[in-house]
């Protein structure tokens, strides 16, 4: 496929990148035309869009996180948007959110509760006191909410929800972030 869609770019010079990327955007493929100005200018590569997005995300996340099902849930959520053919941004927003529940399920277990749900977790967080609630709680429950009124994110539904690749990548950085604040702040207060 890149290779296809460069050659038409380099043999047809009147195809301009903007509509071969507006192209892309509208049809939910994630591929970009960037204009190679190195050591041909005037020439266009195509690239994978997002790989570059969520390999930093990669580096965020603490190695050290005890739950597999979690770091699983997180490359879920990555590999929903990385492969350009097939991106599935409701899926990649509910494998972010569930390694937000998951991590915290996994923490509240170990310490002899068993929440059986996010909001449960959340409602757990708040009677403990251990984080902030303007900038941990309300935003852990606005993901919470969003997951559960968005169609097709967290249950079925005739109707599909205007997503966009940007809402994704927000939660899966939110998700990240998210876990990392929980896995530092648990594993020093404990």
């Amino acid at each position: 496929m890149l290779s296809l869609v460069e050659y038409l770019i380099h043999e047809y010079p009147y195809l301009k990148t903007e509509t071969v990327n507006h192209l892309f955007e509208y049809h939910n493929v994630g591929y970009r035309v960037e204009q190679n100005n190195s050591h041909y200018p005037g020439t266009a590569k195509v690239v994978v869009y997002y790989d570059e997005l969520l390999a930093d995300n990669d580096k965020i996340l603490n190695s050290d996180i005890p739950y597999q099902s979690v770091i699983e849930s997180i490359q879920a959520a990555k590999k929903y948007l990385s492969d350009p053919q097939n991106i599935d941004i409701a899926n990649s927003i509910l494998s972010s959110i569930k390694a937000v529940k998951g991590y915290l399920k996994g923490y509240f277990k170990s310490h002899g509760k068993n929440p059986a749900t996010l909001d449960d977790c959340i409602k757990e967080l708040q009677k403990q006191k251990v984080c902030p609630e303007e900038i941990i709680i309300k935003p852990l429950k606005s993901l919470y909410i969003y997951r559960h009124r968005t169609e097709n994110v967290a249950h079925g539904s005739p109707l599909t929800a205007e997503l966009s690749n940007e809402d994704a990548l927000l939660c899966n950085e939110m998700a990240i972030s998210l876990i990392n604040y929980f896995h530092r702040k648990f594993t020093v207060s404990c």
